[in-house]
């Protein structure tokens, strides 16, 4: 691996950054949630389902969403630091002798949550939406599922733009002279930028989706309302038909009437399911890498 000219990485993180780095990654959540919050209240308004379990919904998924993926980041990574310095398990803290925050605190320095487990993330929120559907006994845990999985892809990718700028889940080094230095980790050596890849890779899901669930909208809305009747109820549509879950009930129907109907089908499982097969690859490595530096760190 050779050093490049300092002129040529296409982002640099520096150290001085921090507090910006850490208002970035804040916004992406916020933009998450907020952008998942309102597709799913489109849902609720085309379904005639009451508003006002929405609120409630939103609360569980923040606070379920948060604490799974610091405790899963806690307890699955980094279990040997923090069973020494447990007050930095839900504050945004870190131990430093000489530092001191907004000089009333000493011996720590305001870091930011710098790390969030997205698996823990998926077991907090399933916990969490299994607390609210028993207070809230309104539809189904399938159904919440279904609304859900669609904001996630585009809420997803958001979070991967902030773990970019606040320097997590980095990727492998270019052995060339373009790519991202972190030099807030001390780095000198481009690196891909893995948490953009993955983020395109979510928005394009999306937007595949959103395609999709347009064409099917105008292609079959007349003929089967109750599954293509608009652009949120094909998006769950869709989602049914990725996931398998008795897509046949759902595309057999149209084909009888519309013998090109197979060429929608099986065009869309078959983009989707590499795509989504390439995002799990690229997951499992980020976990795997993820591992092995802690391990790298710690010894």
């Amino acid at each position: 691996i050779r050093r490049p000219p300092r002129s040529t990485p296409l982002y640099s993180s520096a150290a001085s950054d921090v507090y910006k780095r850490q208002y970035i990654y804040s916004l992406m959540f916020i933009l998450a949630f907020l952008v998942g919050y309102n597709l799913v209240k489109s849902f609720f308004m085309k379904e005639n389902v009451d508003e006002k379990y929405l609120d409630p919904l939103l609360i569980y998924l923040v606070l379920s969403v948060f604490l799974g993926a610091r405790l899963g980041e806690v307890f699955f990574y980094q279990w040997g630091y923090y069973q020494n310095h447990l007050i930095e398990i839900l504050l945004p803290i870190q131990e430093s002798p000489n530092s001191s925050i907004l000089g009333l605190i000493d011996g720590y320095k305001f870091t930011g949550l710098r790390g969030l487990a997205s698996h823990g993330a998926a077991i907090g929120m399933t916990i969490g939406l299994l607390i609210f559907k028993r207070k809230y006994n309104f539809k189904s845990l399938l159904w919440i599922f279904d609304r859900l999985t669609i904001p996630t892809a585009i809420g997803g990718a958001f979070v991967r733009i902030g773990n970019f700028f606040n320097s997590e889940i980095l990727g492998k080094y270019t052995n060339n002279d373009w790519g991202v230095i972190f030099e807030n980790r001390g780095e000198v050596l481009p690196r891909h930028p893995a948490q953009l890849y993955e983020s395109f890779g979510y928005i394009f899901l999306f937007i595949i989706l959103y395609i999709y669930a347009t064409m099917g909208s105008i292609l079959f809305g007349d003929d089967d309302p109750e599954r293509w009747a608009d652009l949120g109820i094909s998006l769950i549509t869709l989602f049914q038909v990725l996931t398998l879950s008795s897509w046949e009930n759902v595309m057999l129907p149209m084909q009888a009437i519309y013998w090109w109907s197979w060429i929608y089908s099986f065009s869309f499982i078959s983009i989707c399911s590499i795509t989504i097969l390439n995002l799990v690859i690229a997951i499992l490595v980020d976990v795997v890498n993820h591992q092995h530096d802690n391990e790298k760190n710690n010894n």
